[in-house]
Order: C-alpha cells, then sequence, then structure tokens
C-alpha cells in the first residue's frame, strides 16, 4: 500500500491567545484515519507541527 503525508499547524505565536485543544485535533484527524507520525516544535512559537500519514489504495493501471 502507498502512504500519503500531511502536516498540520497548531497553535501559533506567543502573542495569540488563540487556545486549541490538542487531543480535539488529533482526535478529528484519526477519524479520517491520520496516524501521528511525529510533532515539532517551531522555534519561538506555540505553534506545533504535526506530521501526519496514512495509507492509501495503489492506483491500478
Amino acid at each position: 500500500m502507498a502512504r500519503e503525508y500531511h502536516i498540520a499547524a497548531v497553535g501559533g505565536s506567543n502573542d495569540d491567545e488563540v487556545s486549541v485543544d490538542l487531543s480535539d485535533v488529533l482526535n478529528a484527524l484519526g477519524a479520517q484515519n491520520w496516524e501521528l507520525r511525529s510533532a515539532v516544535p517551531l522555534k519561538d512559537s506555540d505553534t506545533l507541527l504535526l506530521i501526519l500519514s496514512r495509507e492509501t489504495a495503489e492506483a491500478t493501471p
């Protein structure tokens, strides 16, 4: 099976007042069959990059 990848940015700069429930984001992506592969914090920011992947059906020629 082939895989596809998705990168989601969660959060914002230190000045942002937006709060994000990370578990809500992960549950929503999980419901779409995305699997978390890695989470990378961005320097000097409250942003977290989520790297996800999921299996796709291989295209048949």
